[in-house]
């Protein structure tokens, strides 16, 4: 299947040029680049194993990686990736979604299903709500993994979406198994701390969280649930610590649950929010 791309390129590239006029003034060199987008090809797996590694953050090692892009190289009517020198250039972004309740007995699944669970274990609400939705025969909910190299823009995120919607329903209708209710997004966000106080014996450092994609913020308004957490492994010294190396920064995950239709409510606010 071929991405139907022209319409999602262009205003990816629009949004671009925009910002880049924004900021003319400041800087006549300015960088104008089309993306690109396509199916996930077999050449892609090297950089969407670092992407996925980057998503998942310090626990990454006791994933099942190769499973989950197995998965994901399977399916060909969903799931793409953003590039920007032709279909034979790396990735620069991918986005794509895997059925829990299709999948759910298989390996890689299991294992990301029972992470969820023991991170959210306090909040009961949530495991018994996690447990009733697989349990469902006729809307499923979909694991959404979605990852961008560092300074990826932003504004190429509602076209990604727009993308992946559009795909869902062309597989709906070749009978696919991609009805989807509700979408479980693992993601991630630091914490640093933010000095207040114009004396150096009264400052007081609160901590502020920041999120790598900043569309997570919409998504956790909008959420039916979500959840900031603690990695259980530590990073320090990590591949994942090298941007920070202040030691007040903090990584931790987000797992945030979202309806079909709130998702789409906050795609459709972070395109107008971008398009001011």
């Amino acid at each position: 299947m071929k991405k139907r791309k022209g319409k999602h390129e262009k205003e990816a590239s629009e949004s671009s040029e925009n910002d880049d006029s924004s900021s003319e003034s400041v800087n006549e060199e300015f960088l104008n680049v089309d993306f690109e987008f396509f199916n996930v090809r077999h050449t892609d797996v090297s950089t969407l194993r670092n992407l996925l590694k980057q998503l998942i953050g310090p626990e990454s090692e006791s994933f099942d990686i190769s499973g989950l892009l197995e998965l994901i190289l399977s399916q060909n009517l969903v799931g793409s990736v953003v590039k920007v020198d032709g279909i034979q250039s790396d990735p620069f972004a991918f986005l794509t979604v895997l059925n829990l309740n299709y999948h759910r007995e298989k390996p890689c699944i299991k294992q990301i299903l029972s992470y969820i669970m023991s991170m959210m274990s306090s909040n009961k609400d949530f495991c018994e709500a996690l447990n009733g939705l697989l349990e469902k025969s006729d809307l499923h909910t979909g694991l959404i993994l979605s990852e961008r190299i560092v300074n990826m823009p932003t504004q190429i995120v509602p076209s990604m979406y727009e993308l992946l919607f559009e795909e869902i329903d062309w597989a709906l209708e070749d009978k696919e198994p991609y009805n989807f209710g509700h979408y479980i997004i693992l993601s991630r966000s630091y914490r640093e701390q933010v000095k207040r106080g114009f004396l150096k014996k009264k400052q007081k450092k609160d901590m502020k969280t920041v999120y790598f994609h900043p569309e997570d913020e919409l998504f956790k308004k909008k959420s039916l649930y979500s959840m900031t957490y603690k990695y259980t492994k530590s990073d320090e010294g990590s591949n994942f610590r090298q941007p920070f190396q202040n030691p007040g920064i903090q990584l931790q995950g987000e797992i945030i649950v979202i309806s079909k239709n709130k998702l789409k409510e906050a795609i459709a606010d972070l395109k107008s929010i971008l398009t001011e």
